[in-house]
């Protein structure tokens, strides 16, 4: 899942350790063009093995306070075998 930072690439950017539910929270770095990744971005949501609990779309401004969407922080929530193989 790692990636060359190219639009569309989905690299793991941090794990948690499970905690006492055996449950841990896996984040995944999603960079994207918002005019074309969205089936680039259904494909890797329906991909994932856990739950998705959260997604925080990272939004900055360009010329003529145009909003764009670049990065999405998907956070997944996992069990203790899924971060144990190291997926």
């Amino acid at each position: 899942m790692c990636g060359s930072g190219r639009s569309g690439t989905m690299r793991p950017t941090s794990d948690s350790t499970p905690r006492e539910g055996g449950h841990g929270y896996r984040v995944h770095r999603f960079d994207m063009k918002m005019t074309g990744d969205r089936a680039t971005l259904e494909r890797f949501l329906n991909g994932l093995d856990g739950e998705v609990v959260a997604i925080v779309p990272n939004v900055t401004m360009k010329a003529f306070w145009v909003h764009v969407v670049g990065v999405l922080l998907i956070v997944e929530k996992v069990g203790r075998s899924e971060l144990e193989d190291g997926r």
